[in-house]
């Protein structure tokens, strides 16, 4: 993985931290830029989950974001959030053979 984020749910970034090679280190103000938008992504989908399923009572766990460059997962756990940036896209698709993009050889 890229990195990873610990968060409150009131936004606070309590710890951070860039892993191995991943490039340049994630610095705090792009932490909190991360941080709110997680936040809001998940306070959104967790009010629009309901229209979706049938009972009530579902609960978003986790959301999964990916794009060309990487790949976003949140999970909140009681006042808690983690998020952990990996690497994703056609680079990632190559290294583990996605049969969708397969590797040729």
């Amino acid at each position: 993985f890229r990195s990873y984020l610990i968060l409150n749910n009131d936004g606070i970034v309590i710890k951070w931290e860039q892993a191995g090679d991943g490039g340049t280190p994630i610095s705090y103000k792009k932490a909190v830029q991360y941080s709110h938008h997680i936040l809001d992504l998940c306070e959104k989908s967790e009010s629009y989950a309901p229209d979706f399923f049938d009972s009530q009572e579902e609960k978003v766990e986790n959301i999964r974001v990916r794009t060309k460059e990487y790949e976003l997962i949140a999970s909140q756990e009681g006042n808690y959030t983690l998020v952990v940036i990996q690497d994703g896209g056609k680079a990632h698709d190559d290294l583990v053979g996605n049969e969708t993009n397969p590797v040729e050889t």
